[in-house]
């Protein structure tokens, strides 16, 4: 690598955290008996929605908005709805405190409007009454006044999206006035994609560019302008496998918007414990404290919290930007992943707003710092390698399920002759009526994998000639190949 760079590679999330925010994701990790890094994706997801809103001056004409697409992809009983559950009450608890209304407040809200409306209603009969034109422009300003009163006590609506659909993520994105969160541990709106033709995801891919979304209906029109979106799905491996390597969805750059972690080896431990009432108050605090100083996110009179690079952070993005683009050179590892290559560095400062606000977010303190730029760059190669290895996994997994019938095989040559007893390509052939060339093909690959070694010998043939075999002998344990 070239001497001018900074040392960039990849960084998993529970080693990028830092502080409070680290301490509290090792304790909840023995608690839940989950994976440190998937509870530090969901830590990001968390100070991404409290921050929702909130822009980055990388240079003078260049903004980066903090939108967050994040998937998680993990095994049924690995912990993704105990985690969500046990996170996301403190992010309810503060859109309750300083969004929502109380109960009573609701009530006197619901019923001054009720007021407006009946009046507006007494007003458009009688105007059917009135044949003077000065006396009917009186009664329609009236009413325009009264119309913009109630305007006014619209009642609230909570940033956070349940379930919905991708036909009305643009009407439940505009009831929140831009700014929204999809935050759910049982695939979400991943799951509505086959609902649909890709060329009806345009508002989700424009949501993360902070475009324009709209939606055009036969009597409305409902327009959205610098949407602000974090989503975060858990779900379990295939669904999310047969998105990644959907073809489609790479074309129309749906998934290079998303970040990807894979818990494909989690295993359940003994570890035990549970949050320690610093971490806990530490995490709630930290959470509010991050939401009041960014803007309480967007109400009328908003204006978006402006984060900015210091010059070191700065420097650092340009060559990360450059060794980005390295990265995609024949031979190395973007090579074939263009898509996640353009993206890269804007997710790295996205997730840089995120780092900054879990450590060093202060009243009078947005400017992002060198150290906290180098981790989010390292967190997001992390994230682009996970979505090459789970893309590899996914075609890796075509192959067993085609060698299927050869791994049956050897297993049953196992049982009965040892595990390192070789065997020929003929007997496999003999069992499952594979060709020879389609059975060498696999027993090649499964010589890549260093499963079984290649091996030549001679047999002695009844007729009492010699003659060159070819043999295969494994080296691990068939039965344990899932």
């Amino acid at each position: 690598m070239n001497n001018s760079y900074p040392e960039f590679g990849a960084v998993s999330p529970s080693q990028t955290l830092a502080g409070g925010a680290k301490k509290y994701t090792q304790e909840l990790a023995r608690e839940q008996n989950a994976s440190e890094d998937m509870i530090a994706c969901f830590m990001i997801t968390m100070f991404a929605a409290v921050q929702n809103g909130s822009k980055c001056l990388v240079s003078k004409n260049y903004l980066v908005l903090l939108t967050l697409y994040l998937a998680i992809a993990a095994p049924s009983g690995a912990g993704k709805t105990p985690i969500k559950d046990r996170m996301l009450p403190a992010l309810v608890d503060i859109i309750n405190k300083y969004i929502l209304l109380g109960p009573e407040k609701e009530r006197m809200r619901k019923a001054e409007k009720k007021v407006i409306k009946s009046a507006i209603k007494k007003l458009l009969k009688e105007v059917e009454k009135v044949n003077d034109a000065d006396s009917r422009l009186e009664i329609a300003q009236q009413i325009s006044s009264l119309m913009k009163q109630d305007e006014l006590l619209k009642l609230p609506c909570s940033p956070l999206m349940g379930d919905t659909s991708i036909q009305a993520f643009v009407k439940e994105v505009a009831l929140r006035n831009g700014i929204a969160m999809h935050i759910d541990a049982e695939g979400g709106i991943l799951n509505e994609l086959d609902t649909v033709t890709v060329n009806k995801l345009s508002p989700i891919l424009k949501a993360w560019s902070g475009e324009t979304i709209e939606d055009i209906t036969k009597n409305d029109q409902i327009l959205v302008e610098s949407p602000s979106v974090v989503i975060s799905v858990m779900t379990q491996i295939d669904p999310l496998l047969q998105i990644v390597t959907n073809p489609k969805y790479r074309e129309k750059g749906l998934v290079a918007r998303f970040l990807i972690h894979t818990e494909l080896n989690w295993q359940s431990t003994s570890k035990s414990g549970c949050v320690s009432d610093e971490s806990e108050q530490w995490y709630s605090n930290r959470l509010e404290e991050v939401f009041v100083m960014t803007g309480k996110l967007r109400t009328e009179s908003y204006e978006p919290c402006l984060f900015s690079l210091t010059d070191g952070a700065y420097q650092v993005l340009i060559c990360f930007k450059q060794y980005a683009s390295m990265m995609q050179e024949r031979g190395y590892a973007l090579h074939n992943f263009k898509d996640l290559a353009e993206k890269i560095d804007q997710q790295a400062v996205r997730i840089a707003m995120c780092l900054h606000g879990m450590d060093y977010l202060r009243a009078n303190n947005f400017a992002i710092n060198e150290n906290t730029m180098q981790r989010a760059c390292n967190l997001a190669l992390y994230f682009a390698n996970c979505f090459i290895n789970f893309t590899f996994y996914g075609a890796h997994n075509d192959i067993i399920k085609n060698a299927k019938p050869i791994i049956n095989d050897i297993v049953n040559h196992q049982s009965q002759f040892g595990i390192s007893s070789c065997f020929l390509s003929y007997d496999i052939q003999r069992f499952n009526g594979y060709s020879k060339s389609k059975i060498d093909k696999i027993l090649l690959w499964m010589v890549k994998n260093k499963w079984i070694i290649r091996q030549f010998g001679c047999i002695t043939l009844p007729s009492g000639e010699q003659k060159q075999v070819e043999s295969w002998m494994p080296i691990i344990d068939f039965r344990t190949i899932n």
